[in-house]
């Protein structure tokens, strides 16, 4: 075994390159890398899926399986590979294989392959390095010493979200915004409809990230970052591990987060579950646009902070929804109604 050792700044381990990190903004860590062979091979397989009609359900799962390895050192991943699991856990057909010449969906050995397209094509976009964002993990010492200055708290009603972000236990911004008909059209939500709370306590999560990052970048070089506290264990979940929730627009929502976080624009340092009692201020805004909302009362304490704008969430606002931007000229992305191409 001693053969095998390894010394130096950089070391392959376990299908992944290690490599030390000693100057930056950041100060020292660890990064993370996929080698470019795995990566390359893995890419290969995605583009043998995408020239069939059909995948095998034994080649899809292995398939995913590996690239749940790497999402395992990376990830980031994780999250756009909800759509093969979602795709393997439909139950088979009955009637047994499909005869010579014929297809039928949900056969016993198959999947279609547009049910797990928007997965492939993202899987090997962040593979080849066209995603936008890089396949790779960077932790840093400073970070697992010191927790972070900022603690956003998020909640969300059937008529709105509102959150607030605090340094120490000073708020210093707030932000609340109804539900829109970009949010009907695009995410099937009923307004004033309680089913689909959960779906919108993801949605506070990713438009408190966006709007509060640039807020809690208090230093040039640093990543913002973040505690974020939530109702919904649901929302957590799916932000936090990037699984797949059986919701697909709560999947797309982790997508959101993961995709943020690989370009760098802030860093989620912990989700925390809040129970409501305790999230009054969070409340209080996501209930702006409720019934009766004239009649209640502003907390004192968020009287005096500034509400800072929140982007409307039309399709530019969404960077993970259709295709990664090298899939455009192929018609499936863009081209889709602003609906994805599976529910993952």
């Amino acid at each position: 075994s001693w053969g095998k050792g390894q010394k130096g700044p950089e070391v392959q381990w376990i299908g992944a390159t290690l490599r030390v990190v000693n100057r930056g903004p950041h100060g020292r860590g660890v990064r993370v890398e996929v080698p470019k062979e795995k990566a390359y091979g893995l890419s290969q397989t995605a583009n043998g899926f995408l020239d069939k009609n059909l995948v095998g359900r034994r080649d899809l799962r292995k398939f995913a399986g590996q690239a749940s390895f790497i999402a395992g050192l990376v990830p980031l991943l994780r999250p756009f590979l909800s759509g093969m699991w979602a795709a393997l856990k439909e139950p088979v057909t009955q009637k047994g294989p499909v005869r010579p010449g014929r297809m039928r969906a949900q056969a016993e050995h198959v999947v279609w392959t547009r049910q797990v397209e928007r997965s492939l094509r993202w899987v090997r976009a962040f593979l080849e390095g066209t995603a936008g964002a890089p396949l790779v993990r960077v932790v840093h010492l400073r970070d697992r010493k010191f927790d972070g200055r900022f603690k956003a708290s998020v909640d969300a009603s059937p008529w709105g979200i509102g959150g607030l972000l605090q340094a120490g236990s000073r708020v210093v911004a707030k932000f609340y915004d109804r539900v829109s008909p970009e949010d009907v059209a695009r995410l099937g939500i009923v307004v004033g409809d309680p089913a689909y709370q959960t779906v919108l306590e993801g949605v506070a999560i990713l438009v408190a990230v966006r709007v509060f990052a640039p807020v809690a970048a208090w230093r040039a070089g640093a990543l913002a970052s973040l505690h974020v506290r939530s109702d919904s264990k649901g929302a957590l979940g799916a932000a936090v591990k990037g699984a797949s929730t059986g919701d697909p627009s709560l999947n797309l929502v982790g997508q959101e987060i993961a995709y943020d976080q690989a370009l760098g624009d802030y860093r989620v340092d912990v989700y925390e579950h809040t129970p409501g009692v305790a999230n009054i201020g969070p409340d209080y805004l996501s209930r702006m646009f409720a019934p009766g909302a004239s009649s209640r009362k502003e907390p004192e304490y968020l009287v005096p902070v500034a509400a800072v704008d929140v982007p409307a969430r039309t399709a530019k606002w969404w960077r993970t929804w259709d295709l990664p931007p090298v899939c455009a000229g192929t018609g499936s992305g863009g081209e889709n109604g602003g609906n994805p191409v599976d529910g993952s």
